[in-house]
């Protein structure tokens, strides 16, 4: 404790109770499952040994959390062990009358981070909704009475949001009904706000205040756009949701002015939202003039479960119809975009879809310039290499050899398609990536290179699966110079 690799203060908690913690099941390899159980000290010289409270068939579990009043203590836990994507289920745990209650099981959302309130009434949490992070709020229900050997009991209820915009995170309980958290926005890296009155009966009287302003002095000036949330009619009928960000110097009504870069988030389980990001930064490409285009296809999170799980064994479908349809909807509506100007640009499983896309030109996406940042190139070799084995075992329905397995990461494979590559490509890797190491970039420069496509290499010596240090913001100057290449300015 912490669990490995991106463990923190998250994965403990301390109070006079006792020590609560997660990790992982000792007893199973790490690369193919996910399971971690919650596990009690109940005294702090081990009087009473350990005690071990998840059930032994559950996925992941995060953020367990003590009560200060009442024996009480919550965690999230995910139901299936080898999928980190699944619904994160809030369950509730008497000690005093050793009962455990799993709440809100009809809310179609998967929370974050949970705490209690500061009296221990209610059970506060965020959740992604809708590209959105906001903060809820759910009342802590009565526990009920043991019934023989039956201690597990389920309460609907679905939680309500104090906070409906931008992206919440890191809540602290304080007295007197309040609650302190950060929050960012598309426009603004976090400050801190706090929440008043939410020990009121009367709602009216719930008041949110802005208690930092970090970030004035450095964003006085920059006019960043808060990005429009736009809706469309994506594969199967469903309503898929992306973002559209007007870049600097925008004028509207004059046609076919502005080049457009279309941003493909990786995950595939995760989402472009209403938040401040250090590197794959949405207002970072409007303020270098590129109308900025950035969808959560089929697999995006906050958009319910079902979405989020419809990805698996299909990465090569729904989610580039969504794309594909919400990329005409964007042209069709602006007119001041210049389409024969178009590139894109996606991470990990974006960068994937960059590769897809590469080799299926009957998309009709029309770019000229393609980056790729750390993605998947060959996906039975990946299915051999990754530090996560469960996750591509998850994806592509088994292990590579297994039948479907075999199957899909065939079918699926960008590798299989390169005699249909044309684009210019960039493509930027980490050496410390494990999760897709450096020979999926290297592989697809060698493709693109004995094609004779125009392409570039850039591998960062010292960085993993993502660009994190301070000084290898020369990424953006890479990027940036590969599409102005192309599309640059007229």
């Amino acid at each position: 404790v912490p669990v490995e690799p991106f463990g923190g203060l998250e994965d403990f908690d301390i109070s006079e109770d006792g020590i609560i913690f997660t990790a992982k099941a000792p007893e199973l390899p790490p690369a193919w499952h996910t399971r971690q159980d919650i596990v009690l000290i109940p005294d702090f010289r081990g009087k009473y040994g350990v005690r071990k409270l998840t059930t032994g068939t559950q996925g992941a579990t995060r953020n367990p959390i003590f009560a200060r009043k009442g024996k009480k203590l919550a965690w999230l836990e995910l139901a299936q062990d080898g999928y980190e994507s699944d619904r994160a289920q809030i369950v509730i745990t008497d000690l005093e009358n050793d009962v455990r209650m799993e709440v809100a099981t009809d809310w179609d959302r998967s929370p974050d981070s949970i705490t209690f309130s500061y009296d221990g009434k209610n059970l506060l949490m965020t959740a992604g909704e809708e590209a959105q992070i906001k903060v809820f709020t759910l009342p802590v229900p009565t526990s009920p009475v043991k019934s023989g050997n039956n201690n597990v009991f389920k309460f609907e209820g679905k939680p309500v949001a104090l906070t409906h915009s931008h992206a919440a995170s890191s809540i602290q309980s304080l007295p007197n009904g309040r609650l302190l958290y950060t929050q960012s926005s598309l426009t603004s890296p976090n400050e801190v706000f706090i929440i008043r009155g939410l020990d009121s009966k009367n709602a009216s009287e719930i008041v949110h205040e802005q208690v930092t302003h970090f970030n004035a002095d450095n964003l006085k000036g920059k006019n960043l756009d808060v990005g429009e949330s736009f809706w469309f009619t994506g594969a199967e009928g469903n309503k898929v949701q992306g973002w559209a960000l007007k870049p600097k110097g925008w004028k509207e009504g004059v046609k076919k002015e502005f080049p457009v870069v279309l941003l493909i988030h990786g995950g595939p389980q995760g989402a472009w939202e209403d938040q401040w990001s250090t590197r794959w930064n949405p207002n970072v490409f409007a303020q270098q003039g590129y109308f900025t285009v950035a969808i959560n296809p089929t697999g995006s999170t906050t958009f319910g479960q079902a979405f989020t799980d419809a990805i698996a064994e299909d990465w090569g479908g729904r989610p580039f119809t969504d794309l594909k349809k919400g990329w005409e909807y964007i042209l069709d509506k602006y007119p001041e975009i210049d389409a024969s100007r178009a590139v894109a640009a996606g991470a990990s499983w974006g960068g994937y879809a960059i590769n897809w896309i590469q080799g299926h030109p009957e998309y009709g996406f029309g770019f000229k310039a393609l980056v790729c940042h750390d993605g998947v190139f060959d996906s039975p070799y990946n299915g051999f290499t990754t530090d996560e084995l469960f996750f591509f075992n998850h994806e592509f329905g088994g292990r590579p050899w297994d039948p479907k397995g075999k199957e899909l990461t065939e079918k699926f494979s960008p590798s299989n398609f390169v005699a249909n590559w044309s684009t210019p490509q960039l493509i930027i890797h980490g050496s410390k990536d494990y999760r897709l190491p450096d020979t999926e970039g290297i592989g697809a420069f060698h493709a693109l290179q004995q094609l004779g496509i125009p392409s570039r290499l850039v591998i960062f010596p010292d960085e993993n699966h993502w660009v994190l240090k301070h000084g290898n913001r020369h990424w953006h100057f890479e990027v940036f110079r590969w599409f102005d290449k192309f599309v640059g300015k007229k």
